[in-house]
């Protein structure tokens, strides 16, 4: 399995390849800020690139040949992969970005009454199933389980954020002395969340 690439702005001299807590590998950059790994035995999942303060979840599949572009002044938004594989990452980069626009603007919602901003929250998990069965039908093979069990993850948990902090937001923002009475069909979600599974 191959990842490398090149960081514009670099802010180290080195990169590191984690899982967990654990440093796997770490690499210098060259001349031109570039660096590679090379890894011989890698076990389907997610793991960590770091450079400087800042960090990057990696899914990687053994046999992955991946290149990342980025520039450190705009992490994030500037991160571009090529390579084999690399589709699902940047529909994983993409899936994250739009997370994190919702994330920004949900908070008006939390004045919505309860039925109000539970369709609120069903319209942003549809959206967002839609865009993936649409990055399925473009893709030549199916994803692994873990990737999609990752990708399902990273589009319901934020939502569902959401609904466990609006009775707490809706006092708060409608200025009300108690929290509202919701029905018990509000947290239905809580069912559907595996709290024990370590993966």
């Amino acid at each position: 399995t191959y990842f490398g690439g090149k960081i514009k702005n670099p802010k180290d001299e080195y990169v590191y390849f984690t899982k967990g807590k654990k440093v796997l590998d770490s690499a210098r950059l060259d001349d031109h800020n570039k660096f590679s790994f090379k890894l011989d035995s890698l076990d389907l999942g997610l793991y960590l690139f770091k450079h400087g303060a800042e960090f990057q979840y990696l899914y990687l599949e053994p046999k992955d040949s991946l290149l990342i572009y980025l520039n450190t002044w705009d992490f994030d938004e500037s991160l571009i992969f090529s390579g084999k594989g690399s589709g699902t990452y940047n529909y994983l980069i993409n899936l994250y970005l739009e997370q994190e626009k919702t994330e920004k603007t949900f908070g008006k919602n939390y004045k919505l009454d309860e039925a109000e901003v539970s369709q609120t929250i069903d319209n942003g998990i549809k959206k967002q199933l839609e865009h993936y069965n649409q990055f399925l039908s473009s893709e030549e093979e199916p994803p692994s389980e873990f990737f999609d069990k990752l990708v399902k993850t990273g589009i319901y948990v934020p939502f569902y954020y959401y609904k466990e902090r609006y009775a707490y937001k809706h006092k708060k923002v409608m200025g009300l002395e108690e929290k509202p009475e919701l029905s018990e069909s509000f947290y239905d979600y809580r069912k559907l969340i595996e709290l024990n599974d370590e993966s």
